[in-house]
């Protein structure tokens, strides 16, 4: 499980109860009209969540256990990527923009 110590026997961070938290928070945060996102947990013990359109409409975000949220995306000819404590403000425009002609 990704929330013990070494989860995958190659030295990984575990998910700490604070960034399921904040994931959960995020995702009860996103209004009904978007896809869920694929979820997932790094190796630094951050969770990840992924939007997959098309390979030009994608946007990966990250949750770190004290609220930070990085992101990257590419939405038609423009690439995205930032990190931020405010969500959703910072992340609903880019998933519009993504599903746009959804």
């Amino acid at each position: 499980y990704a929330t013990s110590e070494d989860w995958e026997a190659e030295g990984n961070n575990p998910v700490a109860l604070e960034t399921l938290y904040n994931a959960r928070s995020l995702i009860s945060l996103l209004p009904l009209k978007f896809p869920l996102p694929e979820v997932d947990s790094d190796l630094d013990g951050q969770i990840s969540f992924t939007w997959f359109v098309n390979p030009r409409r994608t946007l990966a975000v990250s949750i770190a256990p004290d609220g930070r949220i990085s992101f990257a995306g590419i939405i038609g000819m423009s690439q995205i990527s930032g990190s931020t404590y405010e969500f959703p403000e910072i992340i609903q425009p880019y998933l519009k923009l993504l599903y746009a002609e959804w």
